[in-house]
């Protein structure tokens, strides 16, 4: 397993937000978790989707999970369906990033995996 984290997410202090990043582009990753540790919060990052459910696995659920729609091997699409087998978004809340342009394309995408607010 390729994540790279601060700390293992048994590891985080009580009251410590737990995020999950999965995305293929390195600088995406780094431009995320900086952001969030500004914040405060611990973070895991994940290279794909399949490394993402890994990291849950063996980690633990996280407070959130940010997936980028488009990685390799299983995109962010097919991460969310197989998280929303085993937690409701009450219980997971997923953040899903995209480069796409076309509204009409994601929400056709998304459809079966996400809630559209």
């Amino acid at each position: 397993m390729n994540a790279e984290h601060s700390l293992p997410f048994a590891d985080v202090p009580a009251g410590v937000a737990r995020i999950l990043i999965a995305d293929d582009e390195p600088i995406n990753l780094r431009v995320l978790e900086n952001h969030l540790a500004l914040h405060h919060y611990s973070v895991i990052r994940a290279s794909d989707g399949f490394e993402a459910l890994s990291v849950i696995e063996t980690c633990g659920k996280p407070d959130l999970v940010i997936l980028d729609v488009m990685m390799p091997r299983m995109s962010g699409y097919d991460v969310c369906r197989t998280l929303r087998k085993a937690y409701s978004s009450v219980e997971l809340p997923i953040i899903m990033l995209t480069a796409k342009s076309q509204t009409e394309d994601m929400i056709k995408d998304s459809k079966a995996v996400l809630t559209i607010i």
